[in-house]
């Protein structure tokens, strides 16, 4: 089987390419191509895909008239971040167009088992434990802390760096980097905390992956408990990791090897690749 995914990354998460590179350490035959810059047509007469992994968001005119003359391709779509208007309008531009869909995948798991009469696949978020590049200079802060908006509480009575991978806080908070960029910063804190977590995002698997204590405080947040127990079922027991608990968790070698052997991009792929008779 041969999948060839459209690099749909941004700052917040890298799944097209840890996809890509644990599809290959499978065995499968995998490609990453850029579908805003490519010409679809020629990619996909090269490469002669079985499947082609894209973002809804990233959905083209081109890419519809390509499946149309194909008689074997079809189309994994990654929906996360689509509000219900959208999704409707995706899945009735697929249905008119008799688009070949293995199924939809999301990280939302709130999102139906189907939507008109596509299969929703839940996938997690993953830590990107690919090549991750060491630093050639070194630091020590007490904390890190990450945000995706400015607060005036902000502040610790140590040393500590205000960190987001928003591209609008540039300029406005100490370092500002894609979440895979950030992979090397990690440990150079001894303690990272998550300010408002909504929900287990891919630096946050990947702090923890680091073996550097990994929290959340979410002030601001209202179903708080939602992160608890997505935590608590996602590693099978009780770890608590709310940075406002006195009881939070302080040694991470277990939690960080069980993300290594359950939550990266490796363990995300097999799941696809569960969802695919035949594969």
């Amino acid at each position: 089987m041969k999948f060839l995914i459209d690099n749909y990354s941004d700052h917040q998460q890298s799944q097209p390419l840890y996809l890509n590179q644990a599809f290959q350490k499978m065995g499968y035959t995998s490609g990453i191509f850029d579908i805003s810059a490519s010409s679809i047509f020629d990619v996909c007469d090269t490469f002669d895909p079985d499947i082609i992994f894209l973002s809804a968001a990233r959905m083209s005119r081109d890419l519809v008239a390509y499946l149309l003359q194909s008689k074997k391709i079809e189309l994994i779509v990654n929906i996360d971040n689509m509000s219900k208007d959208n999704l409707k309008q995706l899945t009735a531009f697929l249905k008119g167009n008799n688009v070949k869909v293995k199924f939809l995948i999301t990280s939302n798991y709130s999102m139906p088992e189907k939507t008109d009469g596509f299969r929703i696949v839940k996938i997690m978020q993953a830590a990107d434990i690919n090549q991750i590049t060491e630093l050639h200079f070194d630091y020590h802060v007490e904390k890190a802390l990450v945000v995706d908006k400015l607060s005036t509480k902000i502040g610790f009575p140590c040393s500590f760096h205000v960190l987001s991978t928003d591209p609008e806080l540039k300029g406005k908070v100490d370092i500002n980097m894609s979440a895979i960029a950030l992979r090397s910063l990690l440990p150079k804190y001894d303690e990272v905390v998550f300010e408002n977590l909504r929900g287990i995002n891919q630096l946050f698997l990947n702090s923890i992956y680091s073996g550097v204590r990994t929290y959340y405080s979410n002030s601001e947040v209202k179903n708080d408990n939602d992160i608890k127990n997505t935590i608590n079922k996602m590693y099978g027991k009780e770890m608590i990791l709310d940075y406002n608990n006195k009881d939070r968790l302080r040694d991470f070698s277990e939690i960080s090897e069980m993300t290594k052997n359950k939550h990266s991009g490796f363990n995300r792929a097999k799941s696809v690749v569960s969802q695919i008779k035949g594969a």
